[in-house]
């Protein structure tokens, strides 16, 4: 009863939040602190957590019949399995792990210390939005950005110190440039070859890591935070094959990141990323989280229901076991 009210809550500010920024009474610092409540209240700033609660919290259940955008019954399916979820990682009571990045963010912060709490009290999710890692290592912002994400954790991070936690900052973003970017810098001939578009992936994730993160870090000053990097994956099933950049142009008109190239054409790019990034993170002692879904010998789709992340709970909590072990056994 407490759960649903609280949630109910929750999403009466968020909306009107967003009714006074549909009328302009809020300025646009607003997206900031709307982002800092979600945070603080659910534990991710993608909107997939407050559909999360919404479609689960009792208090709702009347919205939800006459809803006319009831929830995608895969997306319902998915959130009803995490919702249901049992299990638990004993190695997260005096550990909380804050994931940055794209949409994977929002389902590996979906892990519990304790069975059948419907809160996922360990875990926080930064969602930087729909980005490639090419296209965000070189954008001009990327101080501004560095200072926003450091606004967003410093209450996170302040709260986890006060709890006796030890923090654990997960970068995720890559995932796109393997279903979209490698194939359209290809066709656009910006490289001559795909290793040379692979060595600018490589170069922007290096970039990231010695760069920006410890700009966020700078902008923190909170003591020791340990760090790691998140496996890139590559999205189950064919994708588009353009021959132009005219026809590219059109799919772009239709969706933001289309999918381009063979399945088995992105799983060569995927394993030569993921080889990369292990790499970077070896050398600047940082520790790579991996997952079911980069390994292209098993069959994916069991871990999968929507082709993009891992939804299975009991492959997360393995995943998240098994980065939490190596990190214990690197550092005693």
């Amino acid at each position: 009863m407490l759960f649903s009210i609280h949630i109910f809550g929750i999403y009466i500010v968020l909306l009107g939040v967003k009714i006074l920024q549909k009328l302009r009474i809020l300025p646009d610092a607003s997206g900031l602190w709307a982002d800092s409540f979600c945070l603080k209240h659910l534990g991710s700033t993608h909107p997939r957590r407050t559909a999360f609660y919404y479609n689960h919290g009792s208090y709702f259940s009347a919205l939800r019949k006459i809803s006319i955008n009831p929830q995608d019954p895969e997306q319902r399916e998915i959130d009803q399995g995490f919702y249901d979820d049992g299990l638990k990682i004993t190695q997260l009571k005096n550990k909380h792990l804050i994931f940055i990045g794209d949409s994977h963010v929002e389902f590996f912060s979906r892990v519990k210390a304790q069975p059948k709490d419907h809160y996922f009290r360990n875990t926080s999710a930064i969602w930087l939005g729909p980005k490639t890692l090419m296209g965000y290592a070189h954008q001009s912002n990327l101080d501004e950005d560095a200072k926003r994400i450091a606004t967003l954790l410093k209450p996170v991070i302040a709260s986890a110190h006060r709890n006796n936690k030890s923090v654990k900052i997960i970068w995720c973003m890559g995932t796109i440039d393997i279903r979209f970017s490698i194939y359209e810098l290809v066709l656009r001939q910006v490289m001559p070859t795909e290793n040379d578009i692979l060595n600018l992936f490589e170069q922007a994730a290096e970039k990231i890591i010695t760069s920006h993160i410890p700009n966020i870090l700078n902008h923190l000053d909170m003591g020791s935070i340990e760090l790691g990097y998140a496996a890139c994956t590559n999205i189950l099933g064919e994708g588009h094959s353009p021959t132009s950049i005219k026809e590219i142009k059109r799919l772009r008109q239709a969706e933001l990141f289309p999918t381009f190239g063979t399945s088995d054409q992105r799983d060569g790019w995927m394993v030569e990323a993921n080889t990369r990034l292990k790499k970077i993170c070896q050398s600047h002692n940082m520790a790579f989280f991996d997952f079911a879904l980069t390994d292209i010998n098993s069959d994916r789709h069991r871990f999968s229901r929507d082709g993009i992340h891992l939804t299975d709970p009991a492959q997360l909590n393995s995943a998240v076991s098994s980065y939490l072990q190596t990190y214990e056994s690197r550092h005693g």
